[in-house]
């Protein structure tokens, strides 16, 4: 019988990996990045992103121009009472996101709302000069 040591090492690392998984699931649920759709109307990008259950105190958004960054925090507290039984579980996670946006927008005139599990964020597209900028010669 031939011993492959790299085939011991990748039983491992498989086992290792497959029990970190079934751990991580069942003590903060599935760790994911919410969906997301971002789409252009003519004046304005508009993300909308499925965040259900989070709160909005929860929630930064930062602007950067062609550039966004979302975060958010969720923490939840179950607690079921039966007679001679107790029950507690805490749960958190978190998560960050960075999009590049396809133009440039004006991030002063910036609006977002969270309504329903739906967060949506209407980004203006900054004005483009007309002709530029004219530099005079000194």
């Amino acid at each position: 019988m031939y011993w492959d040591p790299f085939e011991e090492i990748q039983r491992d690392l498989n086992r290792l990996f497959s029990s970190y998984k079934r751990m991580a699931s069942s003590v903060s649920g599935t760790v994911s990045i919410p969906a997301m759709d971002m789409f252009d109307n003519g004046k304005e990008i508009v993300i909308t992103m499925d965040l259900p259950g989070v709160k909005k105190e929860d929630v930064k958004i930062r602007c950067m121009g062609d550039y966004i960054e979302i975060s958010a925090k969720v923490s939840e507290k179950k607690t079921k009472r039966k007679e001679n039984y107790y029950y507690s579980e805490r749960t958190a996670s978190s998560f960050k996101r960075g999009i590049s946006l396809p133009v440039e927008v004006d991030c002063r005139r910036a609006k977002s709302t969270l309504k329903n599990g739906v967060l949506e964020i209407r980004l203006p597209k900054k004005k483009k000069e007309s002709g530029g900028h004219l530099i005079k010669i000194e």
